[in-house]
């Protein structure tokens, strides 16, 4: 056999093994042409070729469950005579084959099908009909994944936000279509003038929205709708509606009775009960009122705690009844005589009657309900009368099912106006807080973590705060990070990479007296409060994405040492404070 035959063998034998498999260039390679028989390699050259053409085109992505292929001559093909193999080399079971006519299949994939990368093998097919296919396989890219769209943003919008001139906008993977105006649509109750204008490309996931106008002040739902946007496999977004709760202030009603530093409660029944506070100079009131949120009216209860107090701690029990412990009465002055009595609410009838007394005495103290259904009640204050005025580190646990009162272990550091909070390991943190009211003032910085076992208080090194805190907030963002907020204008992020409290950003405007309420979207809002004798008119917004703040909207009354409630579809009451007299005024921050 002469060279030049030979070397156009080697040519066809490597052309062949990409295609039919049966003779690889590396036995040739390795010095194993020799046993090749001439005839089955000329039967290999001269058999007769099949084209196969697919439907979806494989070369890009495609996210259907179905496949057709057409070959260009009739052929026999039973469901064993084509394989598809997965990514690691394995055979996909539980395809459907479905001969259409003499030359078109059709492939069904099981519907638990995951996305990954394919291969369609023609190769045995070839070998049992006697004819090469060309190509001998297809590989291919399956994507059932629709996209998702979200707001940057979130969910939760102040109505003030839309100054910026535009909203942005998510997809979860690179999409196209997205770039053309006609393909959305804004509607729903918070339109007000508002106009989308054109579309700004980001990059291939994120575009930015322009509009005109601006939406409803008081605030409404903004729906946006999305229509013909796909991804590169043909899949239309998973969610073509997008729902933007968009917050305004508006008028909820008026208080029976205006008042400050009072206790509110949201009862079971989604009602709002307030009690005693402060109604004028010195004067301190045991009257109590509930307030409908649905109907915007409130009501005297049929009596009123047994005692007049302020200062004082509202827990609504599992039982749905309201414990009332302690606070202050009797002002000389600016200082309260603290109270060891308390008070139990039953809102089925709507009247008090007087609980266990206290073992000591307090006001400024926190009542924290426990899984047990226990009250821990920690610290708080006794003496106002004369200086340096300490706090106290005395605890104790009440016990509903008894009806008692029980001191257990004592706090490693003495506490008021401090705060408590249970984090995702499950612990139950205290901290902050003024130690003493001097020249100057203590505080307390180190975190204890209290032991519902062995009732006793633990410092907690890492949860030390690094800036003085009273009358503060501490909220939970994502996984084990913390924000602190309040007192003063910088906040402080535990972040648990590091294990201690880092600086974070600044409030917007300085403020004390402010109440915050956390949304289920994580964002928190400042409430209120005044600027060193100021108050505050404007909310300052908190995105635990960016650790910013940004001013929003203003209150219809700006008052300080009100109360914020929230209710379980996200509406927030501000009731109460004062400003140059006490506010009656209640008012809604809501998007409805």
């Amino acid at each position: 056999m002469n060279k030049t035959f030979l070397s156009f063998i080697f040519l066809i034998s490597i052309s062949l093994s990409h295609c039919t498999g049966v003779i690889g260039s590396e036995d040739l390679l390795k010095g194993k042409a020799d046993n090749l028989i001439l005839s089955d390699l000329l039967n290999v050259i001269y058999r007769p070729s099949v084209s196969v053409i697919s439907d979806p085109d494989l070369t890009k992505p495609f996210g259907k469950l179905t496949l057709n292929f057409l070959f260009s001559q009739s052929i026999p093909i039973s469901s064993d005579d084509i394989e598809i193999i997965t990514s690691d080399g394995t055979k996909l079971f539980g395809c459907v084959f479905e001969k259409l006519d003499d030359s078109r299949i059709q492939i069904r994939f099981p519907a638990d099908t995951g996305s990954g990368d394919y291969r369609i093998s023609f190769e045995k097919l070839s070998g049992l009909i006697g004819k090469n296919i060309q190509p001998s396989f297809l590989t291919f890219h399956y994507d059932p994944n629709a996209p998702l769209l979200s707001s940057v943003s979130g969910e939760v919008l102040d109505s003030s936000f839309f100054f910026d001139g535009y909203l942005d906008i998510n997809f979860s993977k690179s999409v196209s279509g997205a770039d053309l105006l006609d393909r959305y649509q804004l509607s729903g109750s918070a339109l007000g003038s508002l106009q989308l204008s054109s579309i700004y490309k980001i990059k291939s996931n994120l575009y930015r929205l322009f509009y005109t106008g601006m939406p409803a002040t008081e605030g409404g739902i903004l729906n946006l709708q999305v229509s013909g946007i796909t991804d590169s496999a043909g899949n239309m977004i998973q969610n073509p509606s997008l729902v933007w709760k968009v917050y305004g202030f508006r008028e909820a009603g008026t208080l029976l009775l205006p008042r400050a530093t009072k206790g509110v409660v949201l009862l079971a029944s989604e009602e709002i009960l307030i009690t005693g506070g402060n109604i004028g100079s010195g004067v301190i009131t045991n009257k109590a009122e509930i307030f409908n949120p649905r109907t915007k009216t409130s009501r005297y209860t049929v009596n009123h705690m047994t005692e007049n107090r302020r200062r004082h701690t509202s827990v609504l029990l599992p039982s749905g009844k309201v414990w009332i412990a302690g606070g202050g009465r009797d002002p000389v002055g600016v200082v309260d005589t603290p109270l060891s009595s308390t008070d139990i609410f039953d809102p089925v009838t709507e009247t008090f009657s007087p609980g266990p007394n206290l073992n000591q005495a307090r006001m400024d103290h926190t009542a924290t309900l426990l899984p047990s259904g226990e009250v821990l009640v920690i610290g708080g204050i006794v003496n106002e009368m004369s200086s340096p005025f300490p706090s106290i580190a005395s605890a104790e646990i009440y016990n509903p099912a008894l009806g008692t009162v029980t001191t257990i272990g004592s706090l490693n550091f003495a506490r008021k106006d401090h705060q408590v909070l249970r984090l995702e390991d499950g612990g139950l943190y205290v901290f902050g807080g003024f130690k003493q009211l001097a020249f100057p003032d203590e505080y307390s910085n180190d975190t204890e973590k209290y032991n519902e076992v062995s009732k006793t208080f633990s410092v907690i090194p890492k949860y030390k705060l690094n800036f003085p805190r009273h009358s503060f907030s501490v909220h939970k963002t994502f996984g084990e990070s913390l924000v602190v907020i309040g007192t003063t204008v910088q906040t402080e992020i535990y972040q648990p990479n590091v294990g201690a409290f880092v600086t974070g950003s600044n409030q917007s405007i300085p403020r004390s007296g402010e109440n915050a309420i956390q949304f289920s979207d994580k964002k928190i809002i400042l409430i209120g409060g005044d600027n060193q004798g100021s108050l505050v008119s404007r909310i300052d917004f908190y995105d635990p994405d960016t650790e910013r703040f940004r001013l929003g909207s203003r209150l219809l009354y700006p008052r300080t040492a009100s109360e914020s409630v929230m209710l379980p579809d996200g509406k927030v009451f501000v009731i109460g404070g004062y400003s140059f007299a006490h506010i009656p005024n209640i008012e809604e921050y809501s998007y409805e």
